[in-house]
């Protein structure tokens, strides 16, 4: 699913996409309606029994055409990609979204915390 959202104030425009593997989605209402917002999806797994924890990665690069003129960027604009992958129960990939915005607009913060940290060496040992 894909989704555009454009901020009022700024005009920032961000290409938003969800994709749910079938395994997620099966026999939940996921399966009925992939367009379900982000918020609601992850209500739906907490109450479906996961510990939700997610990993990012985000990266500059150079646009496609179709982003160029989704995302209205100006000529050698580069665009902030990031992708996010939520997790569950016995460290199963959940579900995938990624965010393409301009990035001479964009930044991305993170909170980090003494926890993230161990958690984040468990993911890479």
């Amino acid at each position: 699913m894909d989704r555009l959202w454009v901020d009022p104030d700024t005009g920032v425009r961000i290409v938003h996409r969800t994709l749910i593997p079938f395994r997620t989605a099966e026999g939940t209402e996921l399966e009925q309606a992939p367009d379900t917002a982000p918020e609601k999806i992850y209500a739906l797994l907490a109450e479906a029994g996961h510990k939700l924890r997610w990993t990012e990665t985000a990266r500059a690069r150079m646009p496609l055409p179709d982003e160029r003129t989704t995302l209205q960027l100006p000529d050698a604009t580069r665009v902030l990609h990031t992708t996010r992958t939520t997790y569950g129960r016995k460290n199963a990939a959940l579900l995938r979204e990624e965010f393409r915005v301009n990035g001479d607009r964009a930044q991305a913060a993170y909170r980090i915390t003494t926890e993230s940290t161990r958690q984040l060496r468990a993911v890479r040992d």
